[in-house]
């Protein structure tokens, strides 16, 4: 049982964003020409389109480390269309963005405080696992122990979607220099990134370099090749796809 008088956790830097997070990521992103709900919608996308399947009968059951207000839920459950056969948690070091998660009530979605370091949940507990542009705020000497953990508790046979910052992009390196809460941004390059994910016992399934045009001028009519240019790696952003190395 739970001490009643169990202390608040600590604040961190993005308690301040807690409230209006999308508006001050919006003003951020004004040099794209794209609303950070674009970004976030595509996110979503992939992952409804790219997650293994869950067991026969059961419903996809995936971790959110670093869910931050829970915005990427809530386009999960609308590229869904509902809530049937998916169950969502989200976990984040930030208790006020936590509590801004947990006000939306989103079906099939649950939202909690932890340290940073341990995911608080049993092994072989999720199907897929999704860290959305957070691992560079993540110090470097815990990236690793943090996805052992992930390991520890992803499913045999489940996923795991890595999506960072691609640091070879100009505007990517602009925009994460002026934006407000990315004061500790301590970009990785999909080469380390695979890496790290090795070293942690995951075998990388794919590499993808995505948002490659600003959405302006002549750049929005190149927007259609962007899916021709997976692999060259200079998107704004990338993903990686992994799976447990057993």
């Amino acid at each position: 049982m739970e001490p009643e008088n169990k202390p608040s956790p600590p604040p961190t830097d993005f308690d301040q964003f807690a409230r209006n997070y999308r508006d001050v990521h919006d003003v951020n992103l004004k040099p794209s020409g794209f609303p950070s709900d674009y970004f976030a919608a595509q996110k979503a996308r992939i992952l409804v389109e790219e997650s293994p399947a869950p067991d026969a009968g059961s419903p996809l059951r995936l971790l959110d480390v670093g869910c931050g207000t829970g915005r990427l839920e809530a386009l999960i459950l609308a590229a869904r269309g509902g809530s049937a056969g998916i169950q969502m948690e989200g976990i984040d070091v930030s208790a006020q963005s936590v509590e801004e998660a947990q006000s939306q009530q989103l079906p099939g979605a649950a939202f909690r405080v932890y340290d940073g370091q341990h995911i608080p949940f049993d092994a072989d507990s999720f199907d897929v696992i999704v860290f959305c542009c957070v691992m560079h705020h993540v110090p470097p000497a815990i990236r690793e122990p943090l996805l052992k953990e992930c390991r520890r508790t992803l499913k045999p046979g489940g996923g795991l979607f890595l999506f960072e910052h691609n640091p070879l992009n100009p505007l990517t390196q602009y925009l994460v220099k002026s934006c407000p809460f990315d004061g500790d941004a301590i970009l990785l390059r999909s080469g380390p990134a695979a890496d790290l994910l090795r070293r942690a016992g995951f075998r990388v399934l794919a590499k993808s370099f995505i948002n490659f045009f600003p959405n302006r001028g002549v750049f929005q009519k190149l927007m259609p090749l962007e899916n021709r240019l997976r692999r060259l790696p200079l998107g704004a952003q990338y993903y990686l796809r992994a799976a447990r190395a057993d």
